[in-house]
This record gives structure tokens, sequence and C-alpha cells, in this order.
């Protein structure tokens, strides 16, 4: 996986009035841990994260951090351990990144990427994705963009479970094997509309005044 070039600033005002305008200004607190170092708080430009969160690997990748303010070397090469967002308007409010080495194992969810037709929806069945990432156990650079499923063969009622699906050598499969990652359903039946009788219609009409 292709590292990506992230600066941040080291956060030095620890008030709460500071967050608040951090975010007037486009900016999110964040924080970086890990390696036996003291956690540093960081300041976070969210165009910057962007830009960075739009790439193929996305919030999964592997980044090199430059940390401006901090002393030499207090960057180096992290991943996101987690983004705290708005619950109802999905903005980001807080990241925090992670520092590891190109060799260190780590566990993380990639995108699941779909490859074909089944042949299910074409008989008419309606395929139902239940999980749209896998976790995984991977070498921090060997981290894929993705795990592509092909779902060609998939037939109604049938079933793509996370064991299911192959993965590159040196890539572990961390999510629940039996975990149902894709499957194909029955489309719904609907019976005809019943008609009403005149009777019918008279006892439950509602009565006039």
């Amino acid at each position: 996986m292709e590292k990506l070039k992230l600066q941040v600033h080291l956060r030095e005002d620890m008030r709460k009035s500071h967050v608040k305008e951090l975010r007037r200004h486009g900016k999110i607190p964040g924080s970086l841990h890990g390696k036996g170092k003291a956690a540093l708080p960081l300041e976070v430009a969210l165009p910057d994260l962007a830009v960075v969160l739009r790439t193929e690997a996305g919030i999964h990748g592997v980044f090199d951090l430059s940390i401006e303010g901090a002393e030499h070397g207090e960057g180096g090469i992290v991943v996101i351990k987690s983004v705290q967002t708005n619950p109802i308007n999905r903005k980001v409010l807080h990241v925090d990144f992670q520092r590891v080495s190109l060799s260190d194992v780590v566990t993380t969810s990639v995108p699941i990427g779909i490859v074909g037709d089944a042949a299910g929806v074409r008989d008419g069945g309606v395929l139902e994705i239940m999980m749209d990432e896998l976790e995984i156990k991977s070498r921090a650079d060997h981290i894929p963009s993705k795990v592509d499923v092909d779902i060609t063969d998939l037939q109604i009622g049938h079933f793509i479970h996370a064991s299911d699906i192959p993965l590159l050598e040196g890539i572990e499969l961390a999510t629940k094997p039996d975990m149902i990652v894709i499957t194909v359903r029955h489309p719904h039946m609907h019976g005809e509309p019943e008609v009403e009788t005149s009777e019918e219609q008279a006892e439950t009409a509602p009565p006039t005044v």
C-alpha cells in the first residue's frame, strides 16, 4: 500500500474554547499514540485530511505524518486508530493516529469491492450486502486498499461468508469466519389486493350524520 503524506500541527492550547476556535477555522483536534512515547495533541486541517481520505486507501491507509512545532522524529509512519464523528451530520470531530513500523502486524478494516453480476440477481433475486468492510491482520506495509469479492456464481438463497473470501499471502482474516458478507435473497412476493364486496364496504363505511 502506498504511504500517504499528511502534515499536522502540534496543539499547544488545550483549552476547550480553543477547540471551538479550531473548528471555526476548518481544523479539528487529534492525537498521536503508541510505540512507548507520550501521546501528542494535534491540530489537523480538515481539507488536508479530506484529501488523503478520498484516495483509494482512504481511512485505512498508512500515513507518513509530519508534525509542525514538534521535536524532530515525533512524526513518522502512522495509521488512523479511530475517527470521532457527529452522529447527526457525520462531520469529523476528532482523529486518533497510532504510531507503527512498516513491519508491524496491525488489525484494520478494508473496503470490500464487488466484482461481477450475481447469477441470482439475473434470475430475479435481490443482492444484499451485509458488510462493506472486512477486518484483517496484515503488516502495515501490506494492507490492501480493498478486498475484491467475485459474486458471479452467487445464486438465490446462497451466501458468501467471510471465510469464503480469498486473501493475498500474508493477510489473515480477523472478521469472524461465519459472518455473512453478501447474499442474494428471494424477492418479496406480494399477493393481489383483496377487493371488498359492496356488503363489506357498507359494514366498514364510516357512519354519516
